[in-house]
């Protein structure tokens, strides 16, 4: 059976995308499969920079016509040399919606077009030109779909609700953590932990909730004066210099000093605490679960198909206060016994379900299935 990979972004580095297409790849040919990456190693590139100034002005360039004639040109001439049995798609809807040929189509996901303009405030102030244009990307390309991997419940329910998807398999399929190497378990080192220290993981500070953990863990140093928060991934202004709060700023998993550098905060942290304001899916969920640390996130978007309340983490209502989020991370750490419990949960749920091998795996025997 042969496989053609392609993704939203680049899948040679683990930059594009929190390393999602470099990662789904490693884990489908690690299981043995003969997949060949279909790139694009100058388009790609450009547009990705590119689009960063261009949603500022309300325009979504890759669901632009010229664009979406020119990836699919390319993508058709390829395919055609390549003549594949399989094709996987990991979020690449707009360089395939007009490709045609004998070969099964598999789409991964977090989720669709009309979900994320939905759900995402900034995709929500796109002109009603780029999102007329996205919604025909995403319907003209499901038209052609036979099997639809998302990776929440979420982000099935909504796509059930927005397109027809009557003629296509769909799946609740969870994306796996974005490691390397899978770090392993030291139970020993957890229960030797006597630091509440909190980790934040995001690059939009925003979005991700870090002004209301601020607030929350204002209250948790009022109680536990020697706690500390980390914040990987950007530096917000209003967390410099705050009294127990460290800044890492963005940590380079492709540069080994800063990957070794996130790989100690997430062995030595209590807790990751992303309080998501809104949340497709969270692969940093899914990295903390690899490492055993319990993570604290918001019941919103796809992150309750990952965390398992009070039993792998902890999720919080959207509309809690500061207050509920200092409550409940107070609560957990002070019960010894079900905080490492919780830690051997987490663990345990990665290595079951929240990994890529095991994403490859269900990739590959959908694959059999449509080529039998």
């Amino acid at each position: 059976m042969k496989v053609v990979f392609l993704a939203l972004w680049p899948s040679g580095s683990a930059r594009y995308w929190s390393g999602t297409p470099h990662y789904s790849l490693a884990a489908l040919r690690e299981i043995g499969l003969d997949v060949t990456p279909l790139e694009f190693p100058v388009l790609d590139p450009l547009l990705f920079h590119a689009g960063r100034i261009t949603r500022r002005l309300r325009l979504d360039l890759l669901r632009e016509p010229l664009v979406r004639r020119l990836y699919n040109a390319l993508a058709r001439r390829r395919l055609r040399r390549l003549r594949p049995d399989v094709v996987v798609s990991v979020g690449a809807s707009h360089k395939l919606c007009d490709v045609e040929g004998e070969f099964a189509l598999i789409h991964a996901a977090d989720a669709l077009f009309a979900t994320i303009i939905e759900s995402y405030g900034n995709m929500a102030r796109l002109s009603e030109r780029s999102k007329r244009l996205g919604d025909r990307i995403q319907g003209d390309f499901l038209a052609r779909v036979d099997t639809l991997c998302l990776s929440s419940d979420w982000a099935v329910d909504s796509a059930r609700r927005h397109y027809d998807l009557s003629h296509c398999s769909v799946r609740m399929l969870p994306l796996g953590a974005n490691l390397p190497v899978d770090p392993g378990y030291d139970a020993p080192a957890r229960a030797a932990n006597t630091v509440l220290s909190l980790l934040f993981v995001g690059g939009d500070w925003v979005r991700k909730g870090g002004p209301l953990l601020l607030q929350a863990f204002a209250r948790i140093r009022a109680e536990v004066p020697d706690a500390v928060l980390h914040v990987v991934g950007c530096d917000p202004a209003e967390a410099a210099g705050v009294e127990g709060v460290q800044l890492h700023g963005f940590l380079d998993k492709a540069e080994p000093a800063q990957r070794a550098r996130l790989d100690r905060l997430y062995r030595e942290s209590a807790v990751l605490v992303v309080p998501s304001r809104q949340e497709a899916f969270g692969i940093v969920f899914c990295e903390a679960c690899a490492y055993g640390l319990p993570p604290v996130g918001t019941r919103t978007g796809g992150i309750p198909s990952i965390l398992s309340d009070g039993e792998s983490g902890v999720l919080i209502d959207p509309e809690a206060g500061a207050e509920v989020w200092a409550a409940r991370i107070l609560a957990l750490w002070r019960d010894r016994d079900a905080y490492l419990e919780m830690c051997a949960t987490a663990r345990r749920h990665y290595e079951e379900r929240l990994n890529w091998s095991a994403w490859a795996r269900a990739i590959r025997d959908e694959a059999a299935r449509l080529t039998r």
